[in-house]
């Protein structure tokens, strides 16, 4: 009995270890599933990390594309308005200069009448005096001073602080044609200093 005893002892152990060692062997195969689980879903984590920053290189090179897209656009635009720009320069110019040709001529022929009037015995003190002190000269007859206010050769400024007269565009012109046409003659006084030093 006791022998028989003892190999049932035995073999209880002996299971039992078995047991035990089948038990530890599936938890060792339960943590190796679970590391490469885990290195599975890190490996799935950093795939779909990629695929999020290809994603977004992808959108940034698309903005990318379409900001040079309008910057080239709005360059284009830039180069048109310039071309307008400069056509309108060129059309303002030329109409100023057709219109500057224009008002000279009719200029001239005003010239030419204002010359025929009494106003013009007075333009050299009237034209030096407004230039000079922007008044009409002292003493002036009031009828030729408002000779030169009606014809536009003269205007009347006014401000808050002070009050005075100057030329109009077309005064401006006649007394440049009235002070161009005056010959000045050089007047060359004879010196009264004699060399005392001379030899003779």
């Amino acid at each position: 009995m006791w022998a028989v005893d003892e190999l049932v002892r035995k073999s209880t152990i002996g299971r039992k270890k078995n047991v035990l060692k089948q038990i530890i062997f599936d938890y060792e195969g339960k943590q190796e599933i679970a590391i490469e689980e885990s290195k599975l879903e890190d490996l799935k984590a950093s795939y779909r990390d990629k695929a999020d920053f290809n994603n977004q290189l992808e959108q940034l090179r698309t903005q990318l594309d379409e900001r040079e897209e309008s910057l080239k656009k709005q360059l284009e635009q830039i180069d048109n308005l310039k071309q307008e720009n400069n056509s309108l320069k060129d059309l303002v110019s030329d109409y100023n200069s057709d219109n500057s040709k224009n008002q000279s001529a009719v200029y001239d022929g005003l010239y030419e009448e204002f010359k025929k009037t009494d106003m013009y015995d007075y333009f050299r003190d009237v034209g030096v005096k407004i230039r000079n002190e922007r008044s009409f000269p002292h003493g002036i007859n009031e009828i030729i001073k408002e000779k030169f206010l009606f014809q536009g050769i003269v205007e009347e400024v006014t401000n808050e602080s002070e009050f005075y007269y100057r030329f109009t565009s077309k005064g401006i012109y006649f007394w440049r044609k009235y002070v161009n046409n005056i010959r000045v003659s050089k007047n060359i006084k004879p010196s009264n200093d004699i060399d005392d030093d001379l030899p003779f």
